[in-house]
């Protein structure tokens, strides 16, 4: 865990994570933009983002997808944020660069839409990047702390074409949420799904020890009609066994759609 992060960009190996990523079998990344030395991230930087494209062609992995924690810790539709918007333009700049599709923008925690006011805020944000997500191909993919309903009706406001959901699956565990009533409510509109499990209430733990019925939440994720990909933003490995314990989760993954067909 860096700097008591379940998650942050990995500055120290991200070069590596390439290679890591073909050897334990894996061909698709989510990449991290957070706080932390934002405008050094590499896909902001142009020598970065050659050595991406250049990473993921030769190691054959694919970068489909960016989680901007950026935005949550530093939320633009919020007052104190405002200066930050502009930015967004550049990490979409940068993903149209190395083909990536969907940009996950967490609203949880510090960017948690916890009333009226925010929530207007945060569509008036959305229209703003509107033609910038048009100019360079991008779909937003919303994670929220919405009950099933609420997040029905949210969604419903925005362009299908341009912005849609991203499912996390742990999370909707913590908050207690029936993956049944989700699926059904808003299953046609989720274009990204994080893999992850948690305690009721509580963080987030290796996968199958905690509150998230795996097996269950995919096969109805499938039965919905989703095409998409599936992140393993899983619990950190103890002892730095994180390959190992990574190889675990993928067979995991691999046996519960094989079992959903």
């Amino acid at each position: 865990m860096a700097q008591g992060k379940i998650q942050s960009f990995p500055w120290n190996s991200w070069e590596n994570e390439f290679l890591i990523a073909r050897n334990i079998g894996l061909s698709l990344m989510e990449w991290t933009i957070d706080s932390k030395n934002f405008v050094l991230n590499p896909i902001l930087v142009e020598a970065g983002l050659e050595s991406i494209s250049n990473l993921a062609k030769l190691n054959s992995v694919q970068v489909s997808s960016v989680t901007s924690d950026y935005f949550m810790e530093n939320p633009p539709w919020k007052e104190d944020f405002k200066e930050v918007a502009g930015n967004h333009r550049n990490i979409c700049k940068g993903m149209k660069a190395i083909g990536a599709k969907y940009l996950v923008i967490p609203l949880v925690d510090n960017s948690s839409l916890s009333n009226k006011e925010s929530e207007k805020d945060f569509l008036n944000f959305m229209t703003e990047l509107e033609n910038t997500l048009r100019e360079f191909g991008i779909t937003v993919a919303i994670e929220s702390d919405y009950d099933p309903m609420q997040l029905q009706f949210f969604i419903s406001q925005f362009n299908p074409e341009i912005v849609g959901i991203n499912y996390d699956i742990g999370n909707s565990a913590s908050f207690g949420f029936d993956p049944c009533k989700e699926i059904e409510a808003f299953g046609n509109r989720i274009v990204n799904v994080h893999v992850k499990d948690r305690k009721l209430g509580g963080s987030t733990v290796p996968l199958g020890t905690g509150n998230a019925d795996l097996p269950e939440t995919i096969k109805m994720i499938e039965a919905s009609g989703y095409g998409g990909n599936y992140i393993l933003q899983t619990a950190r490995a103890t002892g730095e066994k994180h390959a190992e314990v990574i190889i675990e989760y993928s067979k995991m993954m691999e046996e519960w759609l094989y079992a959903s067909k």
